[in-house]
């Protein structure tokens, strides 16, 4: 597993944690090859964010939240898997498309 995903948080937002609210996701954090954005996020506030290829070549993204109290209460994730690294742009919102600094108007443009 890659040192950076290697947290009680992360594990929590891939759905790996021990009690969480969130659900597993078709890939876990072993899967991981290449990380190009994983923004910290903060309990009652900004999202956790990741966006990575997996060892088998493709794209993925992670979002996943908690209320104030943690991980235990409420707390949702979600997971999408992308063919390639183009599909993956075109697929997310422009809140990952602007952490990953490229223009919104980006998926209109293909």
């Amino acid at each position: 597993m890659l040192e950076k995903l290697d947290s009680y948080d992360w594990a929590e937002a891939f759905g790996e944690g021990d009690g969480g609210n969130c659900e597993p996701l078709e890939f876990s954090r072993e899967d991981v090859a290449e990380i190009l954005l994983a923004r910290e996020g903060e309990n009652d506030g900004a999202s956790w964010i990741f966006v990575g290829r997996l060892h088998d070549g493709r794209y993925a993204v992670v979002t996943a939240w908690c209320d104030y109290t943690g991980w235990d209460c409420r707390a949702d994730n979600s997971g999408s898997v992308y063919p390639d690294h183009a599909s993956m742009l075109a697929g997310v919102g422009d809140e990952i498309r602007d952490l990953l600094g490229c223009p919104s108007d980006l998926q209109r443009a293909q």
